[in-house]
């Protein structure tokens, strides 16, 4: 709405005229602005009158933002005012409503939920501390998502959602307790967790990862929504690290299709042994110094099967 005042003593009569562009400076399309009274205005002495302009975002096919100005001048030309104009045409958009619940199905506060654009650039995070519950606005196309729950001593609960299409208003449930725990033991009871690392990556028309680190894999629980992706579309690296004196087992597991958490039990015959020489390189004539150190780990790469490295 433009207000004009005139404090004159005669009516005033005014010319309506709009002019707006897109972002490109290319016209805006045909009817996207209009203005009431559609061409002449009169104000009356000692006076004020209004114009109303509204913007129709509906008309064209081009996104984006559009400005220009409504302009007023008067019958002689000698005078104009201008009143500035604008619009942001959304691309086709939806809501995406998410709500976390957690292990004891109750509203997860703590968690989170990470967001990549497979088909453009976005790349946010979305959580609500009151009850779990958040809504984003997003443009309509494929994306990852990657829910989160924090929990004591180091833990976390980790949903996948490795290619999700958003082309209408979606409510999503990451329910955290169908995250699976990872539940690994090596064949020396002895040997105890150090470590524990997940490495996920997604490549679909783009790629990304992600990586976390925990005590143990014990500390993880992971789940997964949605069909499975192809193995060059999404997989998921776990290692674990278990200690006993001078003994190191380092599996790692390289998993696709069914990236959720998993129950294994590695015997020694999964395993192979390698020793390392610690310590400077010996002199001529002269036995090493240093220890050895052993070191188990896997010889394949399977998504049921270990791999390992040793330091």
């Amino acid at each position: 709405m433009a207000s004009y005042t005139n404090a004159g003593t005669a009516p005033l009569t005014l010319d309506l005229a709009v002019e707006a562009f897109g972002k490109a400076g290319e016209p805006a399309a045909q009817g996207m602005f209009t203005v009431s009274p559609p061409r002449r205005l009169t104000v009356p002495a000692g006076g004020r009158a209004t114009a109303a302009v509204t913007a129709d975002s509906s008309r064209g096919s081009a996104d984006g933002a559009f400005g220009g100005t409504l302009t007023a001048t008067t019958a002689d030309g000698a005078t104009t005012a201008r009143t500035a104009l604008g619009v942001d045409r959304e691309i086709e958009s939806y809501d995406l409503t998410i709500k976390h619940v957690d292990l004891k199905g109750k509203a997860a506060d703590a968690a989170l939920t990470d967001v990549f654009g497979l088909d453009n650039d976005i790349l946010q995070t979305a959580a609500d501390e009151t009850d779990g519950e958040v809504t984003v606005r997003l443009p309509k196309g494929r994306y990852s998502l990657q829910g989160r729950l924090p929990g004591a001593s180091g833990a976390m609960s980790i949903l996948l959602h490795p290619k999700f299409a958003l082309n209408r208003n979606t409510t999503l449930v990451l329910d955290f307790r169908k995250a699976t725990p990872v539940k690994i033991t090596v064949p020396n009871g002895k040997a105890k967790p150090t470590a524990g690392m997940l490495s996920m990556r997604v490549d679909v028309n783009k790629q990304y990862g992600s990586a976390f680190d925990a005590p143990s894999l014990a500390h993880f629980r992971v789940g997964q929504l949605g069909v499975p992706l192809p193995a060059d579309e999404a997989s998921m690296m776990y290692h674990g690290i278990w200690t006993d004196k001078a003994v190191n087992y380092r599996p790692a597991w390289h998993r696709t299709g069914d990236l959720a958490g998993f129950t294994q039990t590695l015997r020694q015959k999964d395993l192979v042994t390698i020793d390392i020489a610690v310590g400077h390189p010996p002199r001529a004539g002269r036995r090493p110094s240093g220890r050895r150190r052993s070191c188990r780990a896997q010889g394949s790469s399977t998504p049921t099967r270990p791999t390992g490295t040793c330091p």
